[in-house]
């Protein structure tokens, strides 16, 4: 956990988190205003190595109302989700409706599996479990997760802050 002066400061303030094995990638400014909340990423622990297992956990019920929506027919569903991953960094941040950032390049999209990348829509998770292969040793992999939520902006979708993931040997 970084120390709370550093992490206030850095959200205040906007730009890189830096802490051990992981960097948090957060635009400057409020992200993703909207009625509700905004999901929150917990980072792995300990740092991630190749060939130990890791995991990365988004919180969508943070704050606001639970992280179900309603379709044409009345039926109240979990909302969708899938994580934006990347092996390469995004130059600049891409607003993508009124200040909710696109953080990590949209290179791979990821959708809950039930195996490595599930979704707890009872308790408003996203768990993603992984082993870093042996060749993954001194890359990066950024996630953001994005959340369905057409009442949310135009674009229906929200997204949380960006997490960058420095693999160990």
């Amino acid at each position: 956990s970084p120390p709370t002066a550093r992490a206030l400061y850095a959200a205040l303030g906007g730009g890189p988190q830096v802490f051990d094995g992981y960097r948090m990638i957060v635009p400057r400014g409020p992200h993703c205003q909207w009625a509700g909340g905004t999901p929150v990423v917990i980072p792995p622990k300990p740092p991630i190595r190749v060939g130990r297992p890791s995991r990365v956990e988004w919180v969508l019920d943070w704050v606001g109302p639970p992280s179900r929506t309603v379709n044409a027919d009345g039926i109240t569903l979990p909302r969708a989700v899938s994580v934006l991953a990347s092996f390469q960094p995004l130059e600049q941040p891409v607003t993508v409706a009124s200040k909710c950032w696109l953080l990590v390049r949209p290179d791979f999209v990821l959708v809950p599996n039930g195996e490595w990348l599930r979704y707890d829509a009872e308790r408003g998770r996203v768990i993603l479990d992984w082993v870093p292969p042996t060749g993954m040793a001194g890359l990066s992999v950024y996630l953001q997760l994005l959340v369905a939520v057409p009442e949310a902006n135009a674009i229906g979708h929200i997204l949380s802050l960006g997490i960058e993931l420095h693999v160990g040997s």
